[in-house]
């Protein structure tokens, strides 16, 4: 398909930035370094170079087609050496996203048939670049290797053979439920914890993965006997003085050989970037969790480990594949620290929901559990409230808990974060019952409200919905007991519109009940 030059201004900007250099050089190679044109010939058999030309101070080479899709003819996929030696890898289409230079080579030129080396475990369980000479090539979206027909040797046209019956995976019976770190964050997956900027989700984590590392009592209560943890904290944005000086203050321990900090600020000192959607700073991270092999590994927070557009989706799904991977991979939970997205006066005593984290939902939307902390004021006290919003597994039947400082100490006064299972949040009975009716997707009935505010009559779900149709915020089909109700307008418009006080911190509902 033809390429216009808005397409061409797309790739350039995805491409790695190579410093400018005085001088420039074609194909002079110095040890190590790939010799692109003789690289494609070696392995990329079927595809030709269709043509050369000058790119950022180094040589782009046109294929005659993208190597992970036939389809995607000339000009659509390039690879790229830079003067420096570095190669990058891009394909235009969306579908091609994910892959980089590193997946190329991996999937045509393994790791293993550079070294001679022979895998050490099977393809399903393998990290990537542990991977045979005939091996498949790894896919980041299911985070295993796929098989593709006997005796593949890396000749894409060999791929299109896949046999489907190789596609099926039989779902055995399983007692053992998903495991929860702490209670709280799914093994094997991604949990994002988001929240406004201050409202204590740094020294939340500070304090609980301390506990974690130690084991025992987490939470005052929370988990009674929960087992040491080994946990990575890679922290890009608060200092390293930070840390130190809570330790002191809220004598804080932990076990240092469970809990290991990574801190960016120090490690950029040194030239080191933590940048998760480069090849580099991800193969860091890689060479981390393999040395450590943790049960939980937190990254505090996302914007800081990417340089991406965080508005754009087919951005955030390649970074959002990589936490995959490692979760996969490390069989560890991946905790993703993420900030909500600033918002006008008007709404800043509602409560917060999935719509309001910032840029693209597919964190959200794809993370196998998404956890807000707000900070609140109630009854003159200030409380961080933790809400679990979604979960694929349930990991406890406690919905919420929130903490607050604590002073204590005789002779030396010290400050403790103390924490409490089903914190009073202030919500009244009204707000809470309009909040879930707004948050339904598709149609629903009365009954189906009242089995998410149990506490909440019949009579009183209906006359709250009647006064939702009324306001045009609901449509409504049906009578009497077929009656169904489905929401027109979404998101804090709707909040607002639902009730003025909707979300604000009050005690007793319209009903004069208390909660």
């Amino acid at each position: 398909m033809p390429v216009r030059a808005e397409q061409l201004r797309e790739l350039a900007a995805l491409l790695p930035v190579e410093p400018k250099r005085n001088t420039r050089r074609s194909h002079q190679n110095f040890p190590g370094e790939i010799n692109v044109p003789e690289w494609v010939s070696a392995h990329l058999h079927g595809i030709d170079i269709v043509r050369e030309k000058p790119w950022g101070g180094g040589t782009a080479y046109v294929l005659s087609e993208c190597p992970f899709d036939s389809s995607h003819a000339a000009p659509d996929s390039c690879i790229i050496q830079f003067a420096s030696g570095a190669v990058a890898f891009k394909c235009l289409h969306d579908s091609c996203q994910r892959h980089d230079w590193h997946t190329l080579r991996e999937r045509f030129d393994p790791k293993e048939a550079r070294h001679g080396k022979q895998p050490q475990m099977p393809y399903d369980d393998a990290p990537l670049g542990d991977a045979p000479p005939d091996s498949p090539y790894y896919d980041e979206e299911i985070g295993k290797w796929v098989h593709t027909i006997e005796g593949h040797s890396g000749d894409a046209s060999a791929e299109k053979q896949i046999d489907v019956n190789d596609l099926y995976t039989v779902v055995e019976d399983d007692s053992i439920p998903i495991e929860h770190i702490g209670g709280i964050f799914p093994r094997g997956d991604i949990t994002v914890l988001f929240g406004k900027s201050g409202c204590g989700k740094t020294i939340w984590l500070d304090c609980f993965t301390r506990q974690l590392s130690t084991g025992g009592e987490i939470m005052d209560g929370f988990r009674k006997d929960e087992p040491p943890r080994k946990i990575i904290f890679f922290e890009v944005d608060a200092p390293l003085k930070l840390f130190a000086t809570r330790k002191y203050v809220y004598r804080w321990g932990g076990n240092n050989d469970n809990l290991k900090h990574v801190f960016g600020r120090e490690l950029k000192q040194r030239g080191i970037w933590l940048d998760l959607a480069t090849d580099e700073g991800y193969e860091l991270i890689q060479r981390v969790a393999e040395a450590e092999r943790p049960d939980m590994m937190i990254f505090d927070t996302l914007q800081g480990f990417h340089t991406k557009d965080e508005n754009k989706a087919n951005e955030m799904k390649p970074l959002f594949m990589r936490f995959v991977q490692l979760a996969t991979n490390y069989d560890c939970a991946i905790v993703v620290i993420h900030h909500a997205r600033k918002s006008g006066t008007k709404f800043k005593t509602e409560r917060l929901s999935d719509e309001d984290a910032q840029g693209s939902n597919i964190f959200l939307r794809e993370a196998g559990a998404v956890i807000v902390l707000e900070k609140l004021t109630l009854a003159e006290k200030t409380k961080h409230v933790f809400s679990l919003k979604k979960a694929w597994a349930k990991p406890t039947k406690d919905d919420w808990f929130g903490f607050e400082f604590k002073e204590e100490g005789f002779y030396q006064k010290y400050t403790r974060l103390a924490f409490e299972l089903f914190p009073e949040t202030g919500e009244t009975k009204t707000s809470i019952l309009k909040r879930v009716i707004m948050n339904k997707d598709g149609w629903f009935s009365s009954g189906d409200i009242m089995h998410a505010v149990p506490n909440v009559s019949q009579s009183y779900a209906k006359k709250i919905l009647s006064e939702m149709v009324e306001a045009s915020l609901l449509e409504v089909d049906g009578k009497g007991k077929n009656t169904r109700y489905k929401v027109i307008l979404a998101g804090s418009l709707a909040r607002a519109r639902v009730d003025p006080d909707f979300g604000r911190q009050k005690i007793v509902d319209t009903e004069g009940e208390s909660m």
